[in-house]
């Protein structure tokens, strides 16, 4: 992770969402079966958002948020959940907002179990570590795993859950209101660079954002990164896709990014909130590839 010493990001007040870190991608688990995770609530939270990452980009989302009254029971047994919340086949570039949010109360269980594909056949996982370390508002949680052995989207996200808190969980970004979100927005027209969130550093005041930046095989010498206000989708013949308003930053001199991922990280002021908008350019090899859009509202 690569410190960009002495840069704070720019922010409005404005009301965000809390995205809670996760671990950081580790591998997909393509199958007919859905997996997710767990933890119970340490507070009262909102669930507003939810966003399954999609590595591969098979292009398609299925996710199922659920509010239980228990911790699901140790794999093989099993517990009949019918979800809270529940959508599929929308794009994994979307950023889901939930129709209606899901109210938790302190000591419920929420659980999230989320796949890209489509509603029949082979669905496909995003694995990370297991057991992980988290939080959400400001309070420690952990991150388990639990699954149904089927594709959620045959019944809708009904089916019996189980746990297995050894095993890797399959990563789905949620969001509850009151502090950090992000949404990847506006696919450039010119390249394969990605601008993506760090999973295990969301924007959470006091604390450093991480993001990724990958090259998708571009050659680079450096990385300017626009950083602006608002949201942008401008076609400009010869160059590409402006994804956000590049005002008021422009920053330039970062390292190159490599084909697989280069991670940056910016130190958040303590008191800051609110929303901006990323945009990476690739600097040194033919024309100017530039990532999609990246909006982050900060929080705490």
């Amino acid at each position: 992770m690569k410190l960009l010493a002495g840069l704070s990001l720019v922010v409005l007040a404005a009301s965000a969402s809390a995205q809670i870190p996760m671990s950081k991608f580790a591998r997909t688990f393509s199958s007919s079966l859905t997996r997710g995770f767990y933890f119970q609530a340490p507070t009262n939270l909102v669930l507003t958002h939810a966003q399954v990452p999609d590595e591969s980009n098979y292009g398609k989302q299925i996710i199922a948020i659920y509010k239980l009254t228990s911790a699901p029971p140790a794999y093989s047994a099993t517990i009949a959940v019918t979800p809270a919340a529940y959508i599929d086949e929308i794009p994994s570039s979307t950023c889901w907002k939930l129709p209606t949010p899901v109210i938790y109360n302190k000591g419920d269980w929420v659980a999230v179990l989320g796949a890209c594909g489509t509603t029949s056949g082979t669905v496909h996982n995003s694995y990370g570590s297991a057991a992980v370390a988290s939080e959400v508002a400001g309070l420690a949680i952990t991150l388990n795993r639990c699954g149904i052995q089927s594709n959620i989207a045959t019944t809708k996200g009904v089916g019996a859950m189980w746990s297995e808190n050894a095993g890797s969980i399959g990563r789905v970004r949620l969001t509850f209101a009151g502090g950090p979100s992000s949404c990847a927005h506006c696919t450039p027209s010119n390249g394969t660079a990605v601008l993506s969130l760090c999973d295990d550093k969301p924007a959470i005041s006091g604390k450093s954002l991480g993001i990724t930046i990958a090259s998708g095989g571009a050659t680079n010498t450096g990385v300017a990164l626009a950083i602006g206000i608002n949201r942008a989708n401008i076609a400009v013949p010869g160059f590409g896709t402006l994804c956000t308003n590049p005002i008021p930053l422009i920053v330039f001199g970062l390292p190159a990014a490599t084909a697989a991922g280069t991670n940056y990280a910016f130190p958040i002021p303590a008191a800051a909130t609110g929303l901006v908008n990323l945009q990476a350019g690739l600097l040194g090899g033919t024309g100017l590839p530039l990532t999609n859009g990246l909006e982050i509202g900060v929080g705490k």
